[in-house]
């Protein structure tokens, strides 16, 4: 059985040097994502082919679909792990693949969201069962956010991701929240993650604080 979780990226792998060993668990980009709304973008296989699908609202294409587009065994990986969790009792083998591997910190949704109230509580679960894994996440679902700010996890943190359908209730509650800047254009809050603090989102999510991210 394929492992759920893939080898760090960029940002978790400059995480290691600080809290040990990294990992990412995936979904599909778009298809996972129902608060999305200007990145909105999806990859279909139609007659073999990999294609890219936007939508009026799209002001720009979503990071993790066009890596999709271009990496056949990324576009399989996502989907495989959208199998598992829609067929249901994958919390227990995810708990035995992130004990058996040592895994200490582990990045949630790259690519893809909290798609549903049930499959976040999953993972609420299984936070609470290693507790001495650290857990981190962007979303749309901004009421996900705000829930476990009011209902905080020593080992949990989340950021609201700006540019879906719940950016008013984020405004309204004054969620910790990730912008994207735009080229050519002033932030709305600090940029980070630069050259050489590639993984600096992390601390500012654990704070609780916003930030902006330049578009990639």
């Amino acid at each position: 059985m394929k492992p759920l979780c893939s080898d760090p990226n960029t940002k978790t792998k400059h995480l290691e040097e600080l809290y040990g060993k990294s990992a990412c668990f995936d979904l599909p980009a778009g298809e996972t994502c129902p608060q999305a709304n200007i990145c909105k973008a999806i990859v279909r296989r139609v007659k073999g082919v990999r294609r890219m699908y936007t939508y009026p609202e799209t002001e720009f294409k979503c990071y993790a679909a066009k890596a999709e587009l271009i990496y056949p065994a990324t576009f399989e990986k996502r989907r495989r792990n959208y199998r598992a969790v829609r067929r249901g009792g994958w919390e227990d083998r995810m708990i035995n693949e992130l004990e058996s591997g040592k895994i200490k910190i582990l990045r949630l949704h790259s690519s893809g969201d909290f798609f549903s109230w049930s499959y976040y509580r999953n993972w609420i679960n299984i936070m609470t069962h290693l507790s001495d894994v650290k857990f981190f996440a962007y979303s749309k679902q901004a009421s996900f956010v705000k829930w476990i700010i009011d209902k905080p996890m020593n080992n949990f943190h989340m950021v609201y991701s700006h540019g879906g359908l719940q950016d008013e209730y984020a405004k309204e509650y004054d969620l910790p929240t990730c912008y994207v800047r735009m080229p050519g254009t002033e932030p709305v809050a600090p940029v980070i993650c630069g050259p050489g603090k590639e993984a600096e989102d992390y601390e500012w999510i654990r704070a609780g604080k916003s930030f902006s991210l330049d578009l990639h």
